[in-house]
């Protein structure tokens, strides 16, 4: 269905012609009939960039102040989509009322833009503007379109940057179904737990967003200590101490938060169980001595049965198969029929069930 318009008779034909309405010299942003306009990129305002606002702005973006990226896109092509952006009103120096126009899409074009018109001579043709398009919304609705626009465009990013953008949208009180899908989550106990990264110590925080620590492991750590987090971090960050898996670092921090005369005594050289991360270095390691035909540190069997609890490999036959099939049987679960008298064995174990 086509949209009124609002007709009027030509004197000169008589025939029905939609009235043509005259171009104004400006083209404010409130009006409703304006699809876009255009302004001087050092007109608008970035915040975050432009301004001390933090992430308590709704327009606040955690990339505001990137360098510029599309200079040469910008003077090759031209601008080939409209910036988005709205009009508000703030208080100037003397608590009277000043509207600006403040940015929600298209911060490195503005930028960009900025940095053509700096290196450009005054005898050359005029600066370029930014074509923008107004977006009059709530502060929410400008929320959420900004963390799904950044979702989309760091799919990979740390769990570090999605607990922050969680916080965001909640202190904005979005809806938990916007929620959920600006983070391709399905339960919002998850996105709750996630939020536990942000109360880590800045050097943990550092280890997880560098993907040195898995998430899992550093919210196992929550209970510690700042300073006891600053130093496993450390750490773990210089490679000078194997990083736990989940469940070690819990039952690490219970153990740490026992008495000192409840706390278990490990012997010299114990490290408790190997973690997967663990034997894959090994083999690894074992795998890079065996091809530089360096001596082994170890004897053979001992290094077949890393490979083995690690790999399929077949430790080439120097093992028992028996010694093979029990070692696979703990790395996987299967295979138990294969092992004579393991399935009596474990049955025997199994408590009877009472009648």
């Amino acid at each position: 269905m086509l949209p009124m318009v609002a007709r009027t008779k030509a004197v000169d034909t008589g025939l029905d012609l939609p009235m043509i309405q005259p171009m104004a010299k400006q083209l404010p942003i409130e009006s409703k009939h304006v699809e876009s306009f255009e302004v001087y990129a050092e007109d608008v305002f970035v915040i975050g960039r432009d301004t001390k606002d933090g992430p308590e702005h709704p327009c606040w973006r955690d990339d505001a102040k990137r360098d510029p990226s599309l200079m040469d896109t910008l003077l090759e092509e031209g601008q080939l989509q409209e910036a988005l952006c709205r009009k508000a009103f703030v208080r100037g120096a003397k608590n009277e009322l000043i509207d600006r126009v403040e940015i929600i899409f298209g911060v490195d074009r503005t930028i960009s833009v900025r940095e053509i018109n700096k290196t450009r001579k005054p005898a050359e043709r005029m600066k370029l503007r930014v074509r923008f398009v107004p977006k009059g919304t709530t502060d929410e609705e400008i929320v959420a379109m900004i963390e799904a626009e950044n979702a989309r465009r760091k799919k990979d990013a740390s769990p570090i940057r999605k607990a922050e953008s969680a916080k965001r949208m909640m202190r904005f009180k979005i809806d938990e179904a916007t929620i959920l899908r600006v983070q391709g989550l399905t339960h919002m106990d998850s996105v709750k737990r996630s939020l536990g990264l942000l109360e880590l110590s800045p050097t943990l925080r550092k280890a997880v967003d560098a993907g040195v620590v898995p998430a899992t492991t550093a919210l196992g750590l929550k209970e510690l200590p700042t300073d006891e987090q600053e130093t496993k971090a450390a750490a773990w960050l210089a490679g000078t101490e194997e990083v736990p898996t989940a469940k070690a670092a819990v039952r690490e921090v219970k153990e740490q938060r026992k008495a000192p005369e409840e706390r278990s005594n490990k012997a010299e050289g114990e490290v408790g169980p190997p973690s997967d991360r663990l034997l894959g270095k090994l083999c690894r390691a074992l795998k890079k001595i065996d091809d530089e035909k360096k001596p082994s540190p170890v004897s053979d069997h001992i290094a077949d049965v890393i490979i083995a609890l690690k790999t399929d490999e077949a430790t080439r036959g120097s093992l028992p198969p028996d010694v093979q099939a029990i070692l696979n049987w703990i790395r996987t679960g299967k295979g138990t029929t294969k092992i004579a008298g393991l399935t009596a064995l474990i049955r025997s174990t199994e408590k009877p069930v009472k009648a």
